[in-house]
């Protein structure tokens, strides 16, 4: 393996890495955020829960943004035959 295929998978196992932190994180604050929208309404304001639901809005995103980041890390992997 020259260096360049070497940068490559070091920047493919990066894009991974970040893509499972990114998803992790988001569906803890979509779960956080749907306990505080919905079971638990009546205990939070209602700016409160406003604020939840555009979490909930923006976290998914994320989520897919997530998911996105480890199917280009995975693909660059397979395409430098690791």
């Amino acid at each position: 393996m020259n260096q360049a295929n070497a940068t490559l998978d070091g920047f493919a196992a990066r894009l991974m890495k970040i893509g499972d932190r990114t998803l992790v994180t988001s569906i803890v604050v979509i779960v956080a955020t749907a306990l505080i929208c919905y079971p638990y309404a009546d205990s939070f304001s209602i700016g409160q829960q406003v604020a939840a639901h555009i979490t909930m809005v923006v976290s998914a995103g994320a989520l897919k943004l997530g998911y996105v980041l480890r199917l280009i890390g995975n693909r660059r992997i397979a395409l430098n035959g690791g």
